[in-house]
Order: C-alpha cells, then sequence, then structure tokens
C-alpha cells in the first residue's frame, strides 16, 4: 500500500497543471485538487525517528484522494493492499470514492482517456 501512496502523492503534485492548452492532457481530467492528500506527506521530516516516512500510512480522507490519482491496472491491486493491511475503513472509503467519483463524472465507464477495466 505505502507504494501506491507514494506514487498517488507524486500524482497530486501535478494537480492544477494542465490547464488551458495542456488540458487535453490531463491524465484524470475530472479529479478535483486533492484536499486531504498532501504531495509532501513522505518527504517532510525523512529523518524523524518516531515517524519513518517508509512506516507513514494516509488518513481515510487522504485514500479517498489517493485512489483516484492512480493508474487504473494498480487500483486493485491497491484496494487488495489495504485489506491485507488490515486497513479496512480505508479500503471501504477509497471503494465508494471511485464509486461516487465514476457515478457523478461526465467520462462514464473511463477515466480520462483510460477505460477502466475492473
Amino acid at each position: 500500500g505505502n507504494h501506491c501512496e507514494r506514487l498517488a502523492a507524486e500524482m497530486a503534485k501535478i494537480d492544477g497543471v494542465f490547464k488551458d492548452d495542456l488540458s487535453a492532457l490531463n491524465p484524470f481530467p475530472d479529479v478535483r485538487p486533492a484536499t486531504s492528500l498532501k504531495s509532501d506527506f513522505f518527504e517532510r521530516n525523512p529523518d524523524a525517528i518516531d515517524d519513518p516516512a517508509p512506516f507513514r500510512i494516509l488518513s481515510p480522507k487522504a485514500v479517498c484522494d489517493a485512489v483516484l490519482r492512480l493508474p487504473n491496472g494498480i487500483i486493485p491491486l491497491y484496494l487488495r493492499s489495504l485489506r491485507l493491511e488490515e486497513r479496512y475503513t480505508e479500503a471501504a472509503k477509497a471503494g465508494s470514492a471511485i464509486e461516487t467519483h465514476m457515478s457523478n463524472s461526465k467520462h462514464k465507464g473511463t477515466r480520462g482517456n483510460v477505460p477502466v477495466a475492473w
């Protein structure tokens, strides 16, 4: 799960970059900017003894932002890893976030330019 969460945090760095003439290149056109997921979550205080970066996990709200920023092929693996890590609340909220996003999306059946495979 941690690798997927790191990837999502990296993707949060590009929130708002694809505007105007770049909007056609946006990999996640219907995803709102992250509110709970901070792009520097894993980078800040890398030497903290009481909170080492490799063991940090996202809050349930940040997981909802994260799951919308992952490539389609990784989403089922991420949801499974949340369950294997016994982060059931996060897994349920992530699934709910995907369902809500898809029902509100103007690209129903797809996530941006990539068809939903799961």
